[in-house]
């Protein structure tokens, strides 16, 4: 003892114990001004000396309380995982034997002020010869530090289990496994009941976990029972408000101000909580859940940093919610889409007619099953564009130049057109083609569509038409020459012997009849001969005044109350026509001026020399042609539909029909000008070249 060594008059040098507390007294108003604790712990592990910092961040009342043993004070301390706390944990003898400074981490039991976390460095103290004299222990309050890296470990951690979650309940499961695991007892996760852009006033527990998980069960039974509602209890606070629920001390007195005697007081009950946090989820439209987090052992009480930690997790939770919403609609709207479109393609494939569509970049989009077979077809033929689905076709077709006719007319997407082919493969048949443009709603071309029909029995049907048709004009044509001869002979011969007046008028009755029944035979005639082959032209040179002077003289005998009116220059150089074949069109062209202007009135032919030919304008002052039917008057058998008048005029459908045969034989164009309006009539416009193949009389 130092007292003995006094005592026996011996000198002796100080003990390494004194020379601690004489450098300890020497620093010792510099340790108490450091803001960290510090512990003076001899080579024995004696606490020898403690600075003001280090008795607060111990829960020591004086200095006092800290010298001893250190194992005294560890006994205050635990590691963080709540095991004893030991010296090889603190690291004093590897220290004190071989001079490393080691680190270490702990936390202060609850009873002594806890839970609180400490970090310490140990560090040797030598004399000034080297010799081991003790250690100098630093411990610092890293709680905050600690807490804010949890936190975003936490965050973190969490962020990327909602990002790789593939369902919603996965999601709120991962996130409640690590709020138990990391951060508090209890987690609960609500969101609404329903789709989350749907007004409810129900929630449905996502997900709920306890660290005692045996308590799990029963709390779920008991809110399958009763629902947690938008407008009632904690939850229903936070979701009003916007912002997280903080209730430090979660007193009686605080339960039945917010959940009353509701489901979620039963849940605080039953799980004895002390401490809760509860955070809406917020969606783009509102709040669509919350996430509720409790404490239930006194250990923690909850305070502002678990709040705006909560409100973190729950503003990603939201974006997660959402984010699967917006993927599961997206999902369930192309699910729908593609159901659609298999009905659609379903429904396309089972048209007999056959259908192209091609995109503006002119490569198909789609071709149905109709088209393919009509075609040869073997795959899909998507990505090509026409004339590569075509290429192979050549061989299929009885004339080639219908296949260079559809390649030209469909060259330029933005035009309708139409035309025929006749194939023999895979299959005998005819079709009919039609071709549209496909434009949005501000008129800008997106693409084309070409339905192909299979017209094979409408041909056949009109071949059989055709043919009888024909075999009945041979029927009648005998008849009829001998009805029209016999007339012409008795008219002459009574009109040279004066004969009765009122048999004179029958006989031309009957010969003016049979003349319109003769050119109806004919009609039907030429109108199968038009379908069957070209038509052939016996052209020679022609007199234009006195071939439409002939067919004038010849209309003027159908009527009694219709002028006709020429304008024919005097000098009109002759061109090479087929006489009679620009005869027989001039004639129906007036034939009809007379029919459709019932109520008589003049019909002007006008004659005009061109540099291509000469234009024959014929016009009437009839009921006229509305515009949106000129074109389809020139197919065969069509007449036009309408009012009662109309209906009224007897016609075959055939005269326009023949004269555009006639006029295209010519190599000539015909058009028409009309507005449909009654008393403004129609005017039939033909341009017949001076001579097929040439331009201009040599």
């Amino acid at each position: 003892m130092p007292g003995d060594r006094a005592q026996s008059g011996v000198a002796e040098q100080p003990s390494p114990f004194e020379l601690i507390q004489q450098k300890a007294a020497a620093l010792e108003a510099v340790v108490e001004s450091l803001g960290d604790g510090l512990l003076v712990v001899s080579d024995a592990g004696e606490i020898v000396e403690a600075n003001a910092a280090a008795v607060r961040l111990l829960g020591c009342r004086e200095k006092g309380d800290l010298r001893g043993p250190l194992t005294d004070v560890l006994a205050r301390l635990t590691r963080p995982n709540g095991a004893a706390f030991s010296v090889d944990d603190l690291g004093f003898w590897r220290t004190i034997r071989q001079g490393h400074v080691e680190r270490a981490t702990c936390l202060l039991r609850s009873q002594f002020g806890g839970p609180c976390s400490i970090e310490t460095v140990t560090g040797v103290v030598r004399a000034d010869d080297g010799t081991v004299l003790g250690a100098s222990i630093v411990a610092r309050d890293v709680s905050a530090q600690w807490r804010r890296e949890r936190d975003l470990l936490l965050i973190a951690s969490v962020a990327d289990g909602l990002v790789s979650a593939t369902d919603v309940p996965g999601a709120l499961g991962g996130l409640a496994d690590r709020v138990v695991q990391d951060l508090a007892d209890w987690c609960a996760i609500f969101h609404v009941d329903g789709p989350l852009d749907t007004p409810t006033e129900s929630l449905r527990l996502g997900a709920m976990r306890h660290r005692d998980g045996r308590r799990i069960p029963g709390l779920g039974d008991l809110l399958a029972r009763a629902k947690v509602r938008v407008s009632d209890g904690f939850v229903g606070a936070a979701m009003r408000a916007g912002s997280p629920l903080l209730l430090p001390d979660l007193t009686r007195e605080a339960v039945l101000r917010y959940a009353g005697q509701g489901v979620e007081a039963q849940l605080a009950s039953r799980l004895e909580l002390r401490s809760l946090v509860v955070a809406p989820l917020r969606g783009a439209d509102g709040p669509i859940g919350a996430i509720c987090i409790g404490w239930t052992d006194g250990r923690h009480r909850a305070d502002e940093q678990d709040a705006l930690l909560l409100g973190e997790l729950a503003r990603r939770t939201a974006m997660t919610l959402e984010q699967t919403h917006f993927q599961q609609s997206i999902e369930q709207n192309l699910l729908r889409l593609d159901r659609a479109l298999q009905r659609l393609e379903q429904v396309l494939d089972s048209m007999g007619a056959g259908l192209m569509v091609f995109g503006g970049d002119g490569r198909a989009a789609l071709i149905n099953a109709t088209a393919r077979g009509m075609i040869g077809l073997t795959d899909d033929g998507l990505g090509l564009s026409l004339p590569e689905l075509m290429a192979g076709s050549e061989e299929h077709l009885e004339d080639t130049r219908q296949l260079d006719d559809l390649l030209a007319q469909t060259d330029d997407p933005s035009f309708e057109a139409r035309g025929e082919l006749r194939l023999h493969a895979p299959s005998p048949i005819d079709v009919e083609w039609i071709a549209s443009p496909v434009r949005d709603d501000e008129g800008q071309l997106l693409g084309q569509v070409i339905v192909w029909l299979d017209v094979t029995h409408i041909r056949a049907a009109e071949r059989v038409k055709d043919d009888l048709a024909g075999d009945l004009s041979d029927a009648l044509r005998s008849p009829l020459q001998a009805i029209s001869t016999n007339a012409v002979s008795a008219l002459r011969r009574g009109r040279r012997t004066g004969g009765d007046g009122t048999l004179l008028h029958s006989l031309e009755v009957i010969l003016r009849n049979a003349r319109q029944v003769s050119m109806h035979v004919n009609d039907l005639v030429d109108a199968a001969r038009f379908d069957a082959t070209n038509l052939s032209l016996d052209l020679a040179d022609v007199d234009v005044r006195a071939v439409i002077e002939q067919a004038v003289d010849e209309a003027r005998a159908m009527t009694t109350v219709h002028r006709f009116r020429l304008d024919v220059p005097p000098a009109v150089p002759t061109p090479r026509w087929d006489q009679h074949r620009v005869r027989q069109a001039i004639l129906h062209i007036l034939t009809n001026a007379i029919k459709y202007s019932p109520d008589g009135g003049q019909v002007t032919i006008k004659v005009r020399a061109q540099v291509e030919g000469v234009i024959v304008s014929i016009r009437d002052r009839g009921l006229g042609i509305p515009p949106e039917e000129q074109e389809r008057v020139f197919a065969r058998f069509y007449r036009l539909s309408g009012d009662a008048v109309r209906r009224k005029i007897r016609g075959n459908g055939l005269g326009l029909y023949l004269v555009r045969g006639v006029v295209e034989a010519h190599e000539g164009t015909i058009w028409l000008d009309s507005t449909g309006l009654p008393g403004e009539g129609t005017t039939v416009n033909l341009l017949l070249p001076w001579q097929p193949g040439q331009q201009q009389p040599g």
